[in-house]
């Protein structure tokens, strides 16, 4: 089975190594699957790209895309996710703040599921490092406005650590609009317009105290929630693939 693993990266230079060697040493591990690897590169400024080009000849599998200009990380992952070939794809941030032995954890959902995403806010989930408070709160307000106008009873939308089938690669994506931090929510979004079967999963989150994620960036996100219900409401999400 081909597993498609998909990172979006921005200045990354600090971590991009490490990410792309950890993704393959621990597929190596796993009989069952073959790696398909695609580093999405948002034009990146520092050294990324000469990091990921300098591995492709030791890990022939590695696929590195550059986008001519800053797209957000939503087209990133869309990119991604669109030129994967895998049976079900893995999107994944670059700073490894969920280990990838949480993939795991994912699988073992896969059989009764199209989606799974990984989740920092269930009982069972292990939160090793904190975000600070003032982000924690408005995650936290970000999540029942989420639940509220979008109807999507997740505890936690944004982790980024999901997997998808690849029916819903094919049926979804080409119909994401958003292209910067609210891709997540208006994804679920469509899956679960769609019916497909959606599992939320508690996984082991780590901050990273050296993320890019600003905090007007949190707010931007409450209004993708709004730009996703006009987007619903004009019948956007309707279209048939």
């Amino acid at each position: 089975m081909l597993i498609s693993v998909v990172i979006p990266a921005y200045n990354e230079d600090r971590c991009i190594r490490t990410a792309i060697q950890s993704v393959y040493d621990f597929f190596s591990s796993k009989n069952s699957f073959s790696l398909e690897l695609i580093v999405v590169d948002d034009c990146s400024a520092d050294q990324t790209a000469l990091i990921v080009e300098g591995l492709k000849e030791n890990y022939p599998s590695l696929v590195y895309m550059r986008n001519e200009r800053n797209m957000g990380k939503g087209f990133s992952v869309k990119r991604g996710i669109m030129e994967s070939r895998g049976d079900y794809v893995l999107f994944m941030d670059a700073d490894l703040s969920t280990p990838l032995g949480q993939f795991d954890i994912l699988w073992k959902s896969v059989a009764d599921h199209d989606v799974v995403i990984g989740s920092r806010a269930l009982a069972d989930s292990v939160i090793v490092c904190h975000q600070p408070w003032f982000k924690e709160c408005v995650a936290r307000l970000g999540n029942r406005v989420i639940r509220l106008f979008l109807r999507l009873p997740f505890h936690d939308t944004q982790c980024g650590f999901k997997l998808f089938s690849r029916r819903v690669v094919s049926q979804v994506f080409v119909l994401q609009t958003i292209e910067r931090w609210g891709f997540d929510m208006e994804i679920l979004f469509i899956v679960s317009r769609q019916g497909f079967r959606i599992a939320e999963v508690p996984v082991r989150w780590s901050n990273d105290p050296t993320s890019l994620v600003k905090k007007v960036d949190y707010f931007i996100v409450l209004f993708d929630v709004f730009k996703i219900l006009t987007n619903s409401a004009c019948g956007r999400y309707n279209k048939t693939v």
